[in-house]
């Protein structure tokens, strides 16, 4: 006996905790599992022992191992992850148990296991949904190949114009069944803006990974992703900021409610934005900004003294640090989250980013679109707002203390529902999805080529 269940029965006094009634009920919970992406295979067979002490012990292996999975996830984030700083859910799986067996009534500690909020139920529904469109036959994959460009004639398009229709991005198709016609590149446009892809028009091979992305994928990268959910604490702060790194947006909530959804850019595949957590109580007005010094080495004192001069910086006890001003990498405000891996939200001279679809070119920072306007709100709302004008505008470096701090948590979700409240997906372009893949002994997911926004030398 393992001392998990040693600890359990000994807290009973060594009483049995199963009844009929209950046994029912855990047996019955198994047959929900498919609703969360989790195979019941494994737990029923859990239940395989005939003997009444054999038996017992089985059941309270399994409800542990059910409870376990829901309520803390199948695997440990910080074992597949060189970083993990998000509040783990810290439900007491076998506490609460005991607790329901000891009332004879297993339904409110089921009830409790997995998350209860809306974008999970719908989640789970859409994957049940993907899972039984693959049962049925599918179209032939697209075969990759050379780019496809308006005006070439391809003879893909016919599936690729097919994939459209389907996908309700075109009306019926052109007369022309080769030719990449105008009508067919705004349709590919639409469809690789809504995908969050580069909308250049330029059918490569990501555009055909996505097109190719059948019922199955989806099943697949949705389950990945009600995974990631199961790992998080499950009533987060009502007023929040939440950064979905796979989309590059950033989304405010007041007291429950979305009042505030934006751009963002965060960092490009070989600097991930981790997942993370802090707060920040301080805006830096004009900050400076302290240089790591691998960005330092790699891309800046390479270039010369010349390089430093042109872009306000200098040397400091051997750091290169960057005076505030327009040029200036933090731009004009910093929100100064708190975390041990120096990852905050900041402004950016770099604003052309924000118009791209595709949205990963920091150093691991995120960038907020109208970061000034954003801030600016803030401390409106504060009762900041004269304040903080004026020591903007002086251009020197201060700090703004707000009243309250504001949580902020960095997640990595490619697939999550929308503002419009439809399921939408990115790309996997950390390759996280695949690890967790992997861990899960799952299929990994497509692999699919990802140009990543340009890059410039700020955090």
């Amino acid at each position: 006996m393992d001392e998990r269940v040693r600890a359990f029965y000994a807290a009973r006094d060594w009483r049995p905790a199963w009844s009929p009634s209950s046994a029912a009920q855990l047996q019955d919970a198994f047959k929900t599992l498919d609703s969360h992406a989790i195979d019941s295979k494994p737990f029923v067979a859990r239940l395989a022992a005939k003997d009444p002490l054999g038996r017992e012990i089985a059941l309270t292996k399994a409800a542990m191992a059910y409870g376990d999975a829901l309520a803390h996830g199948l695997i440990d984030p910080s074992k597949i992850f060189e970083v993990y700083g998000l509040e783990r859910n810290d439900l007491n799986v076998d506490r609460k148990l005991a607790a329901a067996l000891s009332a004879g009534d297993l339904e409110p500690w089921l009830k409790s296991l997995p998350p209860n909020d809306p974008e999970y139920d719908r989640l789970s529904k859409a994957y049940l949904g993907y899972l039984k469109d693959a049962a049925s036959r599918q179209p032939a994959a697209i075969p990759s190949g050379e780019a496809i460009k308006p005006g070439d004639q391809d003879g893909r398009i016919p599936q690729i114009v097919a994939a459209l229709v389907a996908g309700r991005y075109l009306k019926e198709a052109p007369a022309s069944s080769e030719r990449y016609e105008p009508a067919v590149v705004e349709a590919i446009k639409r469809f690789q803006t809504q995908q969050g892809v580069n909308d250049d028009g330029v059918i490569g091979g990501d555009t055909i990974a996505i097109l190719n992305a059948g019922p199955a994928d989806r099943a697949r990268q949705l389950a990945l992703n009600l995974e990631v959910r199961r790992w998080l604490k499950r009533n987060p702060a009502a007023t929040r900021i939440d950064v979905n790194t796979a989309a590059a947006v950033m989304t405010t909530y007041e007291n429950g409610k979305i009042i505030d959804v934006r751009r963002v850019v965060v960092g490009k595949p070989d600097a991930a934005t981790p997942n993370l957590a802090g707060t920040f109580s301080d805006l830096v007005l004009n900050p400076p900004w302290n240089v790591p010094q691998g960005i330092a080495e790699r891309e800046i004192l390479p270039k010369g003294a010349a390089y430093l001069r042109e872009h306000d910086m200098y040397l400091d006890e051997g750091r290169v640090v960057q005076r505030p001003g327009p040029k200036a990498s933090l731009g004009r405000v910093k929100f100064d989250m708190q975390n041990p891996h120096a990852i905050y939200l900041h402004d950016t001279p770099s604003k052309r980013a924000f118009a791209a679809n595709e949205r990963h070119g920091s150093h691991g920072c995120v960038r907020v679109d109208d970061a000034v306007g954003y801030a600016r709100g803030l401390s409106s709302a504060a009762g900041l707002q004269s304040e903080f004008d004026a020591k903007l505008a002086k251009g020197a470096t201060a700090v703004l203390g707000l009243q309250t701090p504001m949580p902020v948590r960095l997640m990595y979700q490619t697939a999550f529902v929308d503002r419009s409240g439809e399921i939408a997906f990115r790309p996997d372009i950390y390759g996280w999805d695949e690890r967790l893949a992997t861990a899960l002994g799952m299929p990994a997911p497509m692999k699919r080529e990802t140009r990543a926004s340009d890059v410039d030398v700020g955090p």
